[in-house]
Formats: structure tokens, C-alpha cells, sequence
């Protein structure tokens, strides 16, 4: 049994009892990568289970969409591929492609693909994937990175201006399957932890670079992810490691050159503990939190920290449960907007956001539906409530990342030429759900070969060319590079894009060096 005591875990929106054998969601589940639809689950709406949030132990088989959405039979191998228009996604005239990718005989994951502005040909390739766990990656495409932007108030897109590919070409993945755009044969299992997913991006990005773009197979990748991305890419790039290591045949052999990791999840213990510095230190932020509650963050530091570390050194999840219970009572003081400490609620739950166009009412119109590809009665949902559930119930989403972010750090020193990544933290600075000191606690505590070379590195103010305010580390190898941004909350490109957009060219060109 997983469950050999009484566990409460706040974070991770897991309750599981030995005594009852069931597993128990509370309404309030993290939903990281999709603030600008429900970051949770709503079970005043029924959404995701009975009213109380209880699934029973016995029904994780439950973990089959029920309603999958489906387009046709599923042949593991087989793609789609649409040239899409401006009737889609409004762009400055570069070609891009809509299509899908049976990964397995019942999942097939989507996928938006947008030539660079500049010299597609020879241009590298950043790959995008959101959060969640559960959330379209199509949220990011149409409000941070995407070639086009959906305004509020609006259901048709614009260019934008600082699209990640100004100068790279851009693949925009939903997955795991079931997830958006991507589905599961009906019957089908959905994926239930970050491993599961992992076989299937390896897949994915085998078909994609040998079959459906070869010409690009070539080109450097860059891995970008947000959010629970801080999940998907570590554990993705340590399986396509693995597999290179051992040589198997299915191994990705493709040029992935660096992973950038926006506002990423590692391990809720760091939530916890920044919360100290970002509300009782900071000046910009006195007043969000009053004493009373900083001097409880003062009182339960020392025992979140020891937690903390403890289930970074098991890389256990269960293990890392009892991080809940030494950071809950922290965790649990802040009651604002998670993913912008600087914005008011707009709604009693802390839960919406409507500054940007409501991207599922956009993707599910008729006419967008069909220019994507699917049949009209095929119904998009921006977050997937039973993948959210099933990543919680199968203990991934309270483990902690650490070990894997190492690996991938130090794979250029392992033999077999398994990999040589470079990898970019970005941060932005009034984001609380996966906040910037506690996200610095992450990488000063890491355990890597380059550890204490980051450590001796100083903070400074961005370069000028950035054109916005904020700071940065680096390792003088700029191997690992920390950059936090001002003024932006959880989805740094669609706060401040100019920025956002200027640090990842500055990155691709391999210019953050300390």
C-alpha cells in the first residue's frame, strides 16, 4: 500500500486515507499553466468528480476518458499535417502547420508548427509545452509565444510583435494525450505521471523530425516549458537520456541544445519557503502578508526547510509528502491571486483571469474547429480535469525535481554522448505558485557538478538590451543562467513579451555568460 498513514497534502491537492481507502481531492487543486482560464479544478460545478472531490482507490482505472474526444481509428506511426491561414492565427506571413501524431495505437497528440520569421531553413527550433498538469499548450500559443495573440473582448487573433519565432521557428505541442487538441482512443488510458507522458514526447518527436519535417531533423532545439513544464521537461529530457544511453532504438537523436523553464514547479516545499523573502523582506510586497503571519513564516521556516530537503535528497514522492506538513501551515497564509501577487481578485475564488481573450470559446467556433482539422462536434477544453486528478492520485505532482534537473545539467560529462544542455531559468518576480526566492532556494541548493561555481556568481541588473528591469546569475560557462523579471507574474511572456522575447534571444545566441 502507498498510503500507510493519514496523508494531508495541501499542495499537492492529494488526501489519501488508509482507513477509508480512498483518495481524496479537496475543491482547490492546482491547475499550474492555464491562469488565464481555471487554474482549478471547480467542483461546485461538478467538474472532475463528485461533490466532495472522493475517487475511490479501486477506480484510477477511472483515469479513461470516458468521452474521448476521437477523429478516426488510431495506427501507432500515422500523422496529419494542415497548412493553416490567417483565418486561424493572424501571423506576419510565415507558413505554419497544423497536425496530429499517433504516438501509440490509442494516443495521438497535436501539434502547431510555425516557420521562423527570419530563415526557417537554418533557424533553430524552440519547442513550447504548458503546464497543468493537464493544460493546452495552445493557452501559451495564444497568449505569451504564439505567432499570434487573442485579445479580450475578442475572437479573432493579431500578429504578435515579440513571437517567439521572430527568429526561431516555433512547435507547439498539446500533450500529455488527452490534453486539448491531443486525445485518447475511447477505452484508451490516459497518462497518470510524468514518466508516462515521457514515452510518448520521445515518440512524438521521433515521427515529427523524420517523417512529417525531416529537412529540420538537423536544426538545434530549444526545450521551453512553463510551469508543471518544470515537470514534463526534466523527466522527458532525462528519459530521452536514458534511452541514448543504453542505446535503444527508439533513442531521439535530434540536436536538443537547451531547456528554458518559465515560472517552473520543482517542489512545493520552495514555494513555502519563499514566501519569507517575497512577503516579509521584500519592500515592494510589505503590507500583502502583516506580522502576525510573517512571524508564523518566521516559526515554521526551520521545519519547511528540513522537510524540504529531505524529500529533495529521497526523490521520493511519498517521502515528499511530509513537505506538506512541515511548510502547510506557511503555504496556506497567502489568500491573493497565485499567479500575480500585484492583481487584485477578480472574482470571490481567486481563480479567473480576464485580461486575455477566452481562448475556448475561440478554438471551439465551427469554422476554427474545421480549419484545425477535427469535426465539428469536437468539443477543446484548455484544462483536462481527469489528467490533473490522475497526476495527483499517481504522486507526481509532489515530487520533487531536483535530481532530474541535476542529471540533465551534467549529462555533458557523462559518457556516450548522451546529451550537452544548457538551461535557462525565467522568472517573473510577482508570481506566488512557483514564486522567484523560492525558485532561487531550487538552484542555489542543487546538486551538480557546477553547483559552486553558480553559487560564487553575483546577482546583477539585466543587460541594457533587455530594455527591462529585473536580475541574473550565471555560471561563467553559462551553462545555468537565472533570470528574474519585474513586473510580471506567473506567464512572464504575456506580461512583459518584449522582455521575454529579448532574454531568449539573447539566449539562443548563447550570450548570458557571467
Amino acid at each position: 500500500m502507498f498510503f500507510s498513514k493519514l496523508l494531508t497534502l495541501t499542495a499537492a491537492g492529494v488526501f489519501a486515507s488508509a482507513v477509508t481507502g480512498k483518495l481524496l481531492l479537496p475543491a482547490k487543486v492546482d491547475m499550474l499553466g492555464a491562469p488565464a482560464l481555471s487554474p482549478f479544478i471547480n467542483q461546485r460545478s461538478g467538474q472532475g468528480g463528485s461533490p466532495d472531490g472522493r475517487i475511490n482507490a479501486r477506480e484510477v482505472d477511472l483515469l479513461r476518458l470516458r468521452n474521448a474526444n476521437s477523429t478516426g481509428s488510431y495506427k501507432a506511426g500515422e500523422y496529419t499535417l494542415k497548412q493553416q491561414s490567417d483565418k486561424t492565427c493572424a501571423t506576419k506571413g510565415e507558413k505554419h502547420w497544423s497536425g496530429t501524431i499517433d504516438v501509440t495505437d490509442e494516443r495521438r497528440l497535436f501539434f502547431w508548427f510555425f516557420d521562423s520569421r527570419n530563415d526557417p531553413e537554418n533557424d533553430p527550433i524552440v519547442l513550447w509545452l504548458n503546464g497543468g498538469p493537464g493544460s493546452s499548450s495552445m493557452v501559451g500559443l495564444l497568449t505569451e509565444v504564439g505567432a499570434c495573440t487573442l485579445p479580450a473582448g475578442k475572437n479573432i487573433t493579431i500578429p504578435n510583435e515579440w513571437a517567439w519565432n521572430n527568429n526561431a521557428s516555433l512547435l507547439v505541442i498539446d500533450q500529455p494525450a488527452g490534453v486539448g487538441f491531443s486525445s485518447v482512443a475511447p477505452g484508451g488510458k490516459v497518462p497518470d505521471s510524468d514518466e508516462d507522458g515521457a514515452e510518448d514526447f520521445q515518440t512524438f518527436l521521433n515521427i515529427f523530425f523524420m517523417k512529417v519535417f525531416p529537412r529540420r531533423a538537423q536544426l538545434p532545439i530549444h526545450f521551453a516549458a512553463e510551469s508543471y513544464g518544470g515537470h514534463y521537461a526534466p523527466t522527458y529530457m532525462k528519459y530521452i537520456m536514458e534511452s541514448r544511453k543504453f542505446k535503444s532504438p527508439s533513442a531521439f537523436r535530434g540536436n536538443i541544445t537547451s531547456l528554458v523553464l518559465v515560472n517552473a514547479l520543482y517542489d512545493h516545499g520552495s514555494r513555502a519557503l519563499g514566501t519569507y523573502e517575497l512577503f516579509c523582506v521584500d519592500p515592494n510586497n510589505r503590507g500583502i502578508l502583516n506580522e502576525t503571519a510573517c512571524d508564523i513564516v518566521r516559526e515554521d521556516y526551520a521545519k519547511c526547510y528540513r522537510t524540504r530537503e529531505r524529500c529533495e535528497l529521497a526523490a521520493d514522492p511519498w517521502e515528499c509528502a511530509g513537505s506538506a506538513y512541515g511548510c502547510e501551515r506557511i503555504m496556506s497564509l497567502y489568500e491573493g491571486y497565485l499567479y500575480d501577487i500585484k492583481k487584485e481578485c477578480i472574482e470571490p475564488t481567486c481563480q479567473e483571469d480576464n485580461t486575455v481573450g477566452n481562448i475556448t470559446a475561440y478554438l471551439n467556433q465551427p469554422n476554427i474547429i474545421s480549419e484545425l482539422g477535427f469535426p465539428k462536434d469536437f468539443q477543446f477544453e484548455a484544462s483536462k480535469a481527469q489528467i490533473n486528478r490522475a497526476y495527483n492520485v499517481g504522486g507526481s505532482v509532489i515530487r520533487s525535481m531536483a535530481a532530474d534537473v541535476g542529471a540533465v545539467l551534467d549529462a555533458y560529462k557523462r559518457p556516450g554522448k548522451i546529451g550537452d544542455f544548457r538551461l535557462l531559468v525565467l522568472q517573473g518576480n510577482d508570481d506566488y505558485i512557483c514564486n522567484t526566492p523560492g525558485n532561487k532556494i531550487v538552484f542555489e541548493s542543487l546538486g551538480w557538478s557546477g553547483q559552486a561555481n553558480y553559487r560564487a556568481s553575483k546577482w546583477a541588473g539585466l543587460p541594457g538590451t533587455i530594455k527591462h528591469t529585473g536580475d541574473w546569475k550565471g555560471t561563467k560557462d553559462g551553462r545555468l543562467v537565472f533570470v528574474s523579471v519585474d513586473a510580471a507574474g506567473h506567464m512572464v511572456p504575456s506580461y512583459q513579451p518584449e522582455a521575454a522575447y529579448r532574454i531568449l534571444d539573447k539566449w539562443m545566441r548563447d550570450g548570458w555568460r557571467a
